[in-house]
């Protein structure tokens, strides 16, 4: 019914701002970080796999992609952050310098 779909796709958008992975996000399963990866091996053993490793490493990319602007914005909080502590230093040392 349409009850449960709303409640799954509320859900899902709350998992994806509190940047959880959503496994159902996931178009494949996690891959082992080898040197074998298809995405890092110069030569593809056989041609139909081509579509499936093309699929493995575009879901790499935009699971980098994904980090990447998360990392930005992680930075982004961490430059604000730093400047309110600054300006809370900055209020404390006049405080206490009223204050004798």
């Amino acid at each position: 019914d349409d009850s449960s779909s709303s409640d799954r796709s509320n859900s899902y958008t709350k998992e994806v701002e509190s940047g959880d992975e959503n496994p159902r996000r996931r178009s494949s399963p996690p891959h082992p970080s080898e040197p074998s990866h298809p995405c890092l091996s110069p030569s593809l053993s056989k041609p139909d796999k081509n579509t499936e490793d093309e699929a493995s490493c575009a879901s790499l990319v935009e699971e980098v992609k994904r980090l990447t602007a998360s990392q930005e914005s992680r930075r982004g909080q961490v430059r604000r952050v730093s400047v309110e502590l600054r300006a809370a230093q900055q209020r404390l040392k006049q405080l206490n310098a009223t204050i004798r």
